[in-house]
Order: structure tokens, then sequence, then C-alpha cells
């Protein structure tokens, strides 16, 4: 019997170790951090707001002094924590990119 264990189950040595020893994959690795948002919540000065970003809402901010409406085109630049980084486009939203979000 515990030579069919020893068969089953692979012995612990330092091949195995530094296997289970690599960086696991995250999230963050999985998701490119970047490209166009739609503002669904104001994104106020020092408060988050909330986008529209690859089919899931976000919480968002923007580092610059400015407050990005509702139906803006915004720029995702990163993220901090579960909040998305935007900066503004100037743009607002089109019907098109409306149906597609």
């Amino acid at each position: 019997m515990l030579n069919l264990v020893k068969s089953i189950v692979p012995t612990w040595n330092q091949a195995n170790s530094e296997k289970l020893l690599h960086k696991p994959a995250t999230f963050n690795h999985l998701i490119e951090w970047s490209g166009k948002a739609i503002v669904d919540e104001a994104i106020c000065p020092l408060r988050k707001g909330r986008c529209r970003w690859k089919g899931s809402y976000w919480f968002a901010r923007c580092e610059q002094e400015i407050t990005l409406p509702p139906e803006e085109v915004v720029e995702v630049v990163g993220i901090e924590n579960i909040t998305l980084l935007v900066e503004p486009t100037n743009r607002k939203v089109s019907q098109q990119e409306t149906s597609l979000s």
C-alpha cells in the first residue's frame, strides 16, 4: 500500500518547492488596464464616481481637479485597489458607443 501511495503522490523536493513559490498570476496581470470608459456617475475632484468599462461598472477617480459628467468618454490609465484611474478625453459618448457598452 505504501508503494502505491508513493507512486501516486510525488515526493517533495527543491524543484517542487520552486514551482510553488513562483509569483501567482493576479487579476492585474489578466486585464490590460487601459482603454476607453464611459462615465455613469459624475466623477468630482477628490471623490469617486462610476464608469462603464469592458462591460462592467467600476468606481473611478480622476487626478485632475475637474468634474467629469455622465456620458463623458474617459481614458482608463490604471487602477488603484478596485478604483479605475481615468483621464478626460473631452468628448461625449456617441449613440453607437452607448449601444456597445
